[in-house]
């Protein structure tokens, strides 16, 4: 028998609980899975014992696996995990929690079992993995069975992940991800199916792919301004110009007009911006001007104009397709650098915006 040290204090990872570590054996099954089609990845639950059960069809381990930072994933953006840590984290986890893993590595005839054992070298109590041979007649080469998985643990893994429901309600699909419109998701986000964290600000919930966030070594998610800016490209994606044009003022799609494009018919942008602009009309009359700046309403009230207040993303979208009903001469330059500086000073650090300024118009 071989032991390996996971070299882990065992309170690793404090704010994760049971259900995180099992994410992590089902991060690595997806993946697998995602980079093989062939690599099958099962899994099973028995209420009666608490084996959970994840397997994948050809999948193998060594223990250089067990180095942390040592990963297969690094630069793949379409999978979830990168970081090298994910089950070795998993497992010091689930062995402070009570529970015990135990990987049947198939191609080299090996068990691998989790302890807890007092190591002489640091003097405290240690995670490792003991490695013995034996021989097994299996339909999947790598198996991972954590045992001691309650029924209400198992409940509560079922919550964190999409591919475990039965049921997910209404969605809408952008290409790879879903808005989940059932009000039990309301803020919750996952990705690849897991779930991983919750923003309340948030209407809906959202299952994106993997390639759309940076997710950090605990699992974090990205800052507000970042994950509203993704969403704004997935709402781009749902090509459902009725759901965006009736939703501009929700948190959600705060910045979907960045990705929206006016330069055909059949364009998602021409067809929100159509509906957006008609109804703002109807509403407003004709002559109405979107305004989203108390200086430029005022200059255009004093101007005889009429202008309507409204927010910035709404402003963007219903210009799409006012410039699309004029016959204005070509923008010139000029005129296309100072739009985008304004769009641009919502976004960039001052100093930045600053030095572009002085810049552009020393040119």
């Amino acid at each position: 028998m071989r032991r390996y040290e996971l070299g882990m204090a065992l309170t690793y990872a404090k704010s994760w609980g049971i259900r995180d570590a099992v994410r992590e054996f089902f991060q690595n099954a997806i993946d697998e899975e995602k980079e093989n089609p062939d690599n099958k990845m099962f899994y099973s639950y028995n209420e009666e014992n608490g084996d959970l059960i994840i397997a994948n069809k050809h999948s193998h381990l060594t223990p250089a696996s067990l180095l942390m930072g040592n990963t297969s994933k690094e630069g793949k953006s379409e999978l979830i995990g990168e970081h090298g840590e994910g089950y070795k984290v998993a497992t010091i986890v689930l062995l402070r929690e009570g529970k015990t893993v135990r990987i049947y590595n198939n191609v080299d005839n090996e068990v691998w079992v989790s302890r807890i054992v007092k190591s002489r070298r640091y003097g405290t109590d240690i995670g490792c993995f003991d490695i013995s041979h034996d021989f097994f007649n299996k339909k999947y080469d790598l198996v991972i069975k954590i045992e001691g998985i309650t029924v209400d643990e198992w409940k509560d893994i079922i919550d964190s992940c999409l591919f475990l429901q039965e049921d997910l309600g209404k969605t809408l699909s952008a290409n790879g991800s879903q808005v989940l419109l059932d009000p039990k998701f309301k803020g919750k986000i996952y990705v690849e199916g897991l779930y991983v964290c919750k923003k309340d600000f948030l209407h809906w919930g959202y299952n994106l792919r993997a390639n759309l966030v940076k997710l950090d070594r605990d699992r974090g998610l990205i800052d507000t301004f970042d994950l509203q800016w993704t969403l704004g490209s997935v709402f781009q994606e749902v090509k459902d110009a009725d759901f965006i044009a009736e939703n501009l003022n929700t948190p959600d799609l705060q910045y979907v007009h960045v990705f929206l494009k006016n330069t055909a018919e059949e364009d998602i942008g021409y067809k929100v911006s159509d509906k957006v602009y008609s109804d703002f009309t109807s509403k407003n009359g004709e002559d109405a001007i979107p305004v989203d700046d108390v200086d430029e309403f005022n200059n255009l009230s004093r101007a005889g104009k009429n202008p309507v207040m409204v927010r910035s993303n709404i402003k963007k979208v219903i210009e799409l397709r006012m410039r699309d009903y004029s016959s204005e001469k070509p923008r010139t330059i000029e005129e296309r650098f100072d739009d985008w500086y304004t769009e641009a000073s919502h976004y960039l650090p001052k100093h930045l915006l600053s030095e572009i300024n002085l810049l552009w118009r020393k040119k």
